[in-house]
This record gives structure tokens, C-alpha cells and sequence, in this order.
């Protein structure tokens, strides 16, 4: 418990630092900053400080995750009201920035692509401080880094043409990103979990960071604020209406967009998902997941998957799932992702019902192995233990099959080949469904007991969904007997049910001969029947003419002693 005590004791101290700067830096704003701006726009400033202390007093009461206030007030999560005023601050920033470049008619044309170009930048940080996207970019601390050192010297570079009243804007806007910068990213890093554990911080719950990363944002974020009211009283002086409205107009706007982002997902889910019910319960912690449905979108280089899963309280973060295509031929995994799970929650509900969790994952094809081969979809969710090791949540309920005790098929899948370079020679038969023949190198001669090899060559105009199976026929000239010899046209790797428009495949058969198959000359033909009910399919020639018991004839062979 020593350890323990001292890493409280350690985060004590952090977060009382920090409360000393942002006491500091709201003392240095109000003496130098804030009465520099109008009446109007010292109210804006008064009440985002007031919401963040408030934001940050009920998130200290409430700090359990795992309940409902807890979730509702956490500083660490998305989609609740601590995220809300944070973007709802970064969009009031970014919308000021554009609407002053549009304003600023009579100022130089530097300055009006400055302000619009720190508004787009704005804008984009208000999107990704509540949805939080960067969660599935794993460079994007580097990618953080450049975009702030660019934004860094094109502000440096305005507060050196600026006039010498509106440098200390400029100025306040680089000090505020650089406030926000340390928080997001340097405290942000010292929060993992294996950095805590070498810090000697010996629980990730004990690791309370995250207060001191976001109140060191909001004061970069309300610092940036400041300056950009002050840079819009700039642009914009006068008692224009627009100007008047617009701090208070901008944030009301802000507030009223982010429902419609639950809305398109509420709906996205049961206008365009396929609905599941599954359940997977964890022998790590007995939580459950439920999945509600999912939807797969198979393109040229990928299979994207959305999953549309609940939890009750916050996903947790050892969470994860896999994707596996699995050959239905061999049973072995052909291709796979791993994703750690993310926090993307579609509707509000309450703390006893399950927040709906949206996932989205995209899984690279690789263009050899996976061609035209049947192939299952299989879900699997685990959960990751503190010393790394995977332990994977067993699967119960399901209204999908099981592949076993973990893994869900989701579907099945075939992938298209690339088309043939050169049109394929003319079918010697059609058949009623879309499905064509080409001309087959029948032997001329086989022993009895060896193995005969046909090539068959097969293509389809149109799309397929029953299961069909390919007879051989060998009928004896002389006495009439008949051998028979059926399987599926393209083997197991890919059942008539997955056949596609514009397909062009083929498979070389190798049938073994009975040893005491009587020597002879054997008529030869082959055609296709549904397997579900054994009824042939019929079958015509390249002319039209059907052929008759819906039998193709492909030649004759001679059986040798």
C-alpha cells in the first residue's frame, strides 16, 4: 500500500499545481485580457469560465465511470456534458475565426484566409473533441505534432504583420493551443496504463490524469477563446447584429448540430443494419455485451464491418474484438484485424439500460489467396488482461451459428477474381439459372482403378443463391451400366450458392475409377441438379436446343484392363 500511497500523494500535488495555474492565467486574463473586449464579449468569456468550473466541480463528485452521473459529468468520455462544453467552446472559436474572415472586407487579404483557415482548424478540433475520432488513428499524436507546428508558425508569422494592438491576440491564441497541446498530448500519453505501472502508480483507477489533462484544455481552449473575441471585436467593430448575435448564436447552432448526429445513427442502425441478437458474457469481469446487429460492405481492396453492440454503463477499455475469413474448404484463417473497442455511442439512455456502441473496422484483402473462394465472417470479442494476455468472451445466444464457443459467423462472403483477359471460347451448354460450360478435354482412353483428371470450365451471367451439384455420367456402350460420379463444379472452395455475374472459373476434377470398372467404350455426360430437391436443371446447347434428360454430352472414353 506504500506505493499506492505515494502515487495518490504524487497526483495530489499535480492537481494543485495545476490549480494554481489556472488560477494564475484566470487572474493574468481578467488583468490584461478580458477588459480589453466588449461588455457583451466579457459575458461570453465569464460564462464558459463558469460552466468549466462547474463542469469540473461535478466531475470531481461524480468520479465513477460505471454509473450513470458518473458517466454523464466524466471529463474522460465522449458524448456527455463534459465533452459537449469543450467542443461546444473549440466550435464557438473556429465558427468567430470564419465569420470575422467573411467580416473583414476591408482588412488585407492575408489576414482574412488566416482567420478562415483557423477556423476550419477549429472546427475540426470542436468535431474531434466530442466524437473523438482520433481513438482509431494510431499515428495521430505525430499527426497532432505537425498540424500543431504549422499552426504555430503561420500564427507567428500573422502577429508579426499584425498591428501592434492586435499582437497580444495572436499571441494568446499560440499560448492557449500550447496549454491545450500539453494536456492532450503529453498528460495524455502519461496516462497509459503501462506508463502509470512504471511510474509506480500501481492501478489504472489510481491513475487520475486525466483531471489534470482536461482542466489544462479548458484553459488553453478558454484562453484561445479570449483571443479570438478579441481578434473578431477586430474584424468586425461596430454595433453590426451579426457581430452582437454571434458569440451567443454560434454556440446555440454547436449544440443543436450534435443531436443530429445521434439521430442519423439511431436510425443508421435498423434502416441499414442487419439485426442480431447475440450475447457474450467475459470470464474476466462477467460483463456482458450484446450485439444488435452489424452490416458488411465488401468493396475492391476491403470488408468493412459496422457493428451496432450494447453495454450496460462504459464500454470497458480492455475490450476488443476480431475479424477472421475463414476458408470453408479448409477451415483456416485466410485474414484477420484486431481492434481495441471505441467508445462511439449512438443513443442516450438510461443507467440500467445498455448504451448502443457503434464500431467500424476495415479489413485489408489480399488480392491472391482470397479470390473466389468461399468464405465465412467470424466475430470473436475479448478482453485483454492487465499482464496482456487475451482471454476471449464466450458467446451465448446467438441467433447466428457458431463456429465454436467464442466465434460468431456474421455471413459469408465470396470475392470476386478479376476478370479474364480474353472473353471465354463459346459454352457448349447454357443452363437455365445463368450458368455456361466451356468445351471439356475429355481423355481418350483410362484404366480402371486410376484416377481421371477433367477439366471443367465454368462462368455465370447472373448472380446465384441455391446450392447446385455436378453429375458424371459414364454410360457403357454395350451393356448399358452406368457409373456415377457427382460433386460440387468448383469444389468446396466455392459452392454454386456464392457465384456472381460475370464469373469465369475452373476446376480439375480427379476421379478415381473403380478397379473392376468393366473395360469398354462409356458415353459421357454431366449437367447440374439442385440439391435440395435433386431436380436437374435444365440445360440447352449453343444453339438453344435442350438437351434432352437435361444431360450434356461431353464425349466418349475407353476403359482399359
Amino acid at each position: 500500500m506504500e506505493g499506492a500511497e505515494l502515487a495518490e500523494a504524487g497526483i495530489t500535488k499535480l492537481r494543485i499545481l495545476v490549480f494554481l495555474l489556472y488560477v494564475a492565467a484566470c487572474a493574468f486574463a481578467y488583468w490584461r485580457l478580458v477588459p480589453r473586449l466588449p461588455g457583451r464579449y466579457q459575458r461570453v468569456c465569464a460564462f464558459f469560465l463558469l460552466a468549466q468550473i462547474l463542469v469540473t466541480v461535478v466531475a470531481f463528485a461524480f468520479q465513477s465511470p460505471s454509473e450513470w452521473a458518473g458517466w454523464l459529468w466524466h471529463l474522460d468520455e465522449e458524448y456527455n456534458i463534459a465533452s459537449s462544453l469543450a467542443s461546444t467552446q473549440l466550435a464557438l472559436v473556429g465558427g468567430l475565426a470564419l465569420l470575422g474572415g467573411w467580416l473583414a472586407r476591408s482588412r488585407p487579404r492575408w489576414q482574412r484566409l488566416y482567420m478562415i483557415a483557423l477556423g476550419l482548424v477549429f472546427l475540426y478540433f470542436a468535431t474531434e473533441e466530442y466524437f473523438s475520432f482520433r481513438g482509431g488513428f494510431q499515428s495521430w499524436a505525430l499527426s497532432y505534432a505537425l498540424l500543431g507546428a504549422l499552426l504555430a508558425a503561420m500564427i507567428l508569422a500573422a502577429a508579426r504583420r499584425a498591428p501592434r494592438n492586435e499582437r497580444i491576440w495572436h499571441i494568446c491564441i499560440l499560448a492557449g493551443l500550447a496549454i491545450t497541446a500539453i494536456g492532450a498530448t503529453f498528460v495524455e500519453e502519461l496516462r497509459h496504463y503501462k506508463t502509470c505501472q512504471s511510474l509506480g502508480l500501481l492501478f489504472f483507477d489510481r491513475c487520475q490524469l486525466y483531471f489534470i489533462e482536461e482542466t489544462l484544455e479548458y484553459l488553453g481552449v478558454w484562453l484561445t477563446l479570449i483571443a479570438m473575441l478579441g481578434l473578431f471585436a477586430a474584424c468586425a467593430p461596430g454595433p453590426s447584429i451579426r457581430a452582437r448575435l454571434a458569440p451567443v448564436a454560434l454556440p446555440i447552432l454547436w449544440i443543436l448540430l450534435i443531436p443530429l448526429w445521434y439521430v442519423f445513427h439511431y436510425l443508421e442502425a435498423p434502416l441499414t443494419a442487419q439485426p442480431a441478437s447475440i450475447t457474450f458474457k467475459s470470464s474476466v469481469n462477467w460483463r456482458t455485451v450484446h450485439l444488435y446487429g452489424y452490416r458488411l460492405d465488401l468493396t475492391d481492396s476491403a470488408l468493412n464491418l459496422l457493428l451496432y453492440a450494447g453495454a450496460r454503463g462504459s464500454a470497458q477499455r480492455t475490450l476488443g474484438f476480431s475479424l477472421h475469413l475463414i476458408d470453408q474448404a479448409s477451415g483456416d484463417s485466410l485474414a484477420s484485424l484486431n481492434r481495441n473497442w471505441d467508445r462511439y455511442v449512438v443513443p442516450l439512455v438510461g443507467p440500467d439500460e445498455h448504451k448502443i456502441y457503434r464500431q467500424s473496422a476495415a479489413l485489408d484483402i489480399s488480392p491472391a489467396v482470397l479470390r473466389n473462394r468461399a468464405l465465412w465472417v467470424a466475430l470473436t470479442l475479448w478482453r485483454e488482461r492487465s499482464d496482456g494476455s487475451i482471454v476471449y468472451d464466450t458467446a451465448m445466444d446467438s441467433d447466428l451459428p457458431l463456429l465454436n464457443d467464442s466465434q460468431v459467423m456474421l455471413g459469408e462472403i465470396v470475392i470476386p477474381a478479376a476478370a479474364p483477359d480474353k472473353p471465354p471460347a463459346a459454352p457448349i451448354a447454357r443452363f437455365a439459372n445463368g450458368f455456361s460450360l466451356g468445351a471439356t478435354d475429355l481423355p481418350e482412353r483410362a484404366k480402371a482403378g486410376d484416377t481421371l483428371a477433367i477439366p471443367f470450365v465454368w462462368s455465370a451471367d447472373a448472380d446465384a443463391s441455391e446450392d447446385y451439384a455436378q453429375f458424371l455420367h459414364f454410360g457403357h456402350a454395350g451393356t448399358g451400366a452406368w457409373h456415377v460420379y457427382d460433386q460440387q463444379p468448383l469444389g468446396a472452395r466455392l459452392p454454386t450458392r456464392l457465384w456472381y455475374k460475370g464469373l469465369a472459373d475452373r476446376e480439375t476434377w480427379q476421379i478415381p475409377l473403380p478397379a473392376d470398372l468393366a473395360p469398354g467404350r462409356y458415353l459421357v455426360f454431366t449437367g447440374l441438379y439442385r440439391q435440395s430437391d435433386k431436380e436437374r436443371l435444365p440445360a440447352a446447347d449453343a444453339k438453344g436446343k435442350g438437351f434432352v434428360d437435361a444431360r450434356v454430352p461431353l464425349g466418349s472414353l475407353i476403359i482399359e484392363v
